[in-house]
């Protein structure tokens, strides 16, 4: 956690110890550095909560994927001029063989140079550039091809999250709701009404609602997993928004604890 160090001005110190005293002087300065030096409290950094949308532009602008298609894109394209240039000239040098006399240090009988270009048939270099362009726009069909694949197993992620969220709330409140009606059982069986067994089938109920939940909660864990691996994110780094309103059902009012 992020924190602040005391930075103390020479001309202020010395203000400080003429005034209150060498001894108060560094009580007061240490005190001061103690309560700096201290983590601010809150300074943590703030997890972002995102939604479909800011998912989807994270995932345009991370997805390691979908990057490395872009980029092959732009190497792609960089290629077309290229292709439809002439060759690079050929510069030749020679030189003639060196006298037999030893002493004639230096010179030889001749030299010469030329500059070779190679021609290629009329036709042959704008087919080649055409071939590369055509190869260029395959590229990007492909990437856009797989943005919308990445997208739409983007989008199967964030709603099957989202469905299990709900699920796991819809089941809390069934969990409350039988909860109360244990309570109801729990009366009417003091009441020689209703038959304990009536109250173990609710138990058998809410102990199956927990064996759901835990799936609910597997399924949670891997959905977001997913959404993290799209967008090249850690699991831990955001909030995911839930934006369905919940259903509203009408609260039991709660019973008074029985005497034991």
């Amino acid at each position: 956690m992020p924190s602040c160090k005391l930075i103390l001005c020479p001309i202020f110190a010395a203000q400080l110890k003429k005034h209150l005293g060498s001894g108060l002087a560094f009580f007061w300065i240490a005190i001061g550095a103690m309560m700096i030096q201290m983590p601010l409290a809150g300074a943590a950094e703030m997890v972002p909560t995102v939604n479909l949308p800011s998912l989807l532009q994270l995932l345009e602008n991370n997805n390691p994927q979908l990057k490395s298609a872009q980029a092959s894109v732009q190497a792609a394209q960089f290629a077309i001029e290229p292709a439809r240039t002439l060759d690079n000239p050929t510069l030749l040098f020679t030189q003639g063989p060196i006298p037999k006399n030893p002493l004639a240090w230096g010179l030889s009988q001749g030299m010469n140079w030329s500059v070779t270009q190679n021609l290629q048939w009329p036709g042959k270099k704008q087919l080649a550039g055409d071939i590369a362009e055509k190869q260029a726009q395959s590229l990007i069909h492909q990437v856009e091809t797989l943005k919308l694949q990445l997208k739409a197993q983007l989008k199967d992620a964030f709603y099957t999250w989202r469905y299990a969220k709900r699920q796991q709330s819809l089941y809390a409140q069934q969990f409350e709701r039988l909860e109360q009606l244990k309570k109801i059982i729990q009366l009417r069986y003091a009441n020689q009404a209703a038959a304990y067994a009536d109250y173990i089938n609710l138990q058998v109920l809410q102990g199956q609602i927990k064996l759901m939940q835990s799936g609910l909660i597997a399924q949670l864990n891997q959905a977001k997993s997913q959404i993290a691996s799209l967008i090249a994110m850690p699991v831990n780094g955001f909030e995911m928004a839930d934006l369905i309103d919940a259903p509203q059902v009408t609260d039991l009012p709660d019973l008074p604890d029985l005497p034991g």
